[in-house]
């Protein structure tokens, strides 16, 4: 890789400023820390190919007639021979990096540390520090500036199509993806802070109660500060990658959005629900009380909450899941039980044939009637974009499914319909045009008890 292999790189959101003052304090403040941890070299303004020689004097005078209205963006970067410091002031709030030397890092550990804890408690959203190897591994898409940069990664990454059709890296099946979903960032590296603002998506105990991790600290004002594995630069090591993946499992943090268009294709150890005002989280444990997957689970933690309103209740409970937990969706007049994913196989490389399968196995597993349901047929539904029903590879599916009982019952440029009929299951797999769910008498009108990743509206204009 062509970056130091000894770098940090450190984040640090802050939110919107309410006047001009308050950001040229912030801006001073963050002037001061580099001046304590490096002796600045250069510095530009917006444009870094305009480089000046460093001017604390001039520079400061520079930052104090700032006038940053919302819609302006400025960016300040100061280059010195340890790294480089950057501040990002753009409708009206403060993105800081920070790229430094390890061992600068430690030297100073108390000092960047105390620093945004002190920016988080009074006014930050988010911050990180990671190694930037760990960094552009998990988050460099493309695939030529992978192969210029000698990015590290696994050596059989995931692929997908882009807004153009170009392949590039789907970094989101990658442990450290950074996922944004309401202006957040959800990552899983080295060290970790988080604002009050998150816990209107997930709540506060959860992410004191995760498990796998090195430490947890409450700083004042409700912020958290995680550590995850105790050397940064040890990123790679496979059991830190562990770590990596069950953080962001136990959080669900792959199940609030997808930029993929068919989501993470590993089974959730954790599930959202909305219910009215309120979110329900469903977080799945072994007998030992263990992150597991909702297959294998044998204990349930149950966080039914509204931020907002300051209403939080947890529920624990040992047993296994029923068909309910899979099919939520009932209608007792036809005598169907119901599931349904929304997906957008136009960004896979295969159509979504990978995607369908996965989902499709999972739900053969769960399509075993009860008493409750014996005289039900089990419907396992994808809404897709018109398109993509029309170029799908229903007989390639079929194919990938490898099994002798499925039965082509409706194929067209509309909709396309398969049964999977042995012994145990009867599964009917439709695969049905994503704005057929605005139709009333397509959906089921019975609150959902599964995972909800997106609202309706919100993927339907995107799918649409």
């Amino acid at each position: 890789m062509s970056s130091d292999p000894q770098q940090l790189y450190i984040v640090t959101q802050l939110r919107s400023f309410a006047n001009n003052e308050a950001i040229r304090a912030t801006v001073s403040d963050w002037l001061t820390l580099c001046q304590i941890l490096v002796a600045p070299q250069k510095y530009y303004i917006d444009d870094d190919t305009q480089l000046f020689d460093f001017d604390s004097a001039g520079l400061k005078k520079r930052i104090n007639s700032l006038e940053v209205a919302q819609q302006e963006d400025m960016l300040i970067s100061v280059k010195a021979v340890e790294g480089e410091f950057s501040i990002h002031i753009y409708q009206g709030k403060v993105r800081e990096r920070i790229l430094i030397n390890e061992a600068l890092y430690q030297k100073h550990q108390s000092v960047i540390d105390d620093y945004i804890d002190k920016r988080m408690e009074k006014n930050g959203l988010y911050a990180y520090i990671r190694c930037i190897d760990e960094f552009l591994s998990n988050n460099t898409q493309s695939m030529r500036d992978r192969l210029e940069e000698e990015i590290d990664g696994p050596a059989d990454l995931p692929k997908m199509y882009d807004d153009q059709q170009e392949v590039i890296i789907d970094c989101s099946q990658l442990p450290g993806y950074d996922s944004y979903f309401k202006g957040l960032c959800f990552t899983a590296c080295w060290k970790m802070w988080y604002a009050p603002d998150y816990y209107y998506v997930i709540p506060k105990q959860a992410f004191l109660d995760v498990q796998q991790v090195e430490d947890i600290v409450e700083l004042q004002h409700d912020v958290i500060r995680v550590r995850l594995y105790e050397n940064p630069l040890s990123w790679n090591h496979p059991h830190n990658v562990e770590f990596q993946f069950s953080y962001r499992d136990q959080l669900g943090f792959d199940q609030l959005e997808w930029s993929n268009g068919v989501g993470v294709l590993r089974e959730p150890c954790t599930e959202f629900i909305r219910i009215g005002a309120n979110t329900q989280m469903i977080q799945y444990q072994n007998e030992s009380l263990q992150p597991t997957t909702k297959s294998t689970a044998r204990h349930f933690t149950t966080r039914v909450y509204n931020y907002e309103n300051h209403h939080y209740l947890e529920g624990r409970r040992f047993g296994t899941l029923n068909n309910r937990a899979y099919f939520p969706w009932r209608d007792a007049t036809k005598k169907v039980m119901l599931a349904y994913w929304i997906l957008n196989p136009s960004y896979m490389l295969d159509q979504g044939i990978h995607a369908f399968e996965f989902y499709i196995k999972q739900y053969i597993k769960a399509a075993i009637s009860d008493e409750e349901t014996r005289n039900y047929r089990a419907v396992l539904r994808f809404y897709l974009p018109e398109e993509a029903i029309e170029t799908m590879s229903v007989d390639n599916l079929v194919q990938h499914l490898d099994s002798n009982h499925i039965n082509v019952k409706k194929r067209n440029a509309k909709k396309h319909l398969l049964q999977i009929e042995t012994e145990d299951v009867d599964l009917h797999v439709e695969f049905v045009d994503v704005k057929q769910l605005e139709s009333p008498e397509e959906v089921v009108k019975t609150q959902p008890l599964q995972a909800v990743h997106s609202w309706f509206k919100k993927r339907i204009n995107r799918l649409s």
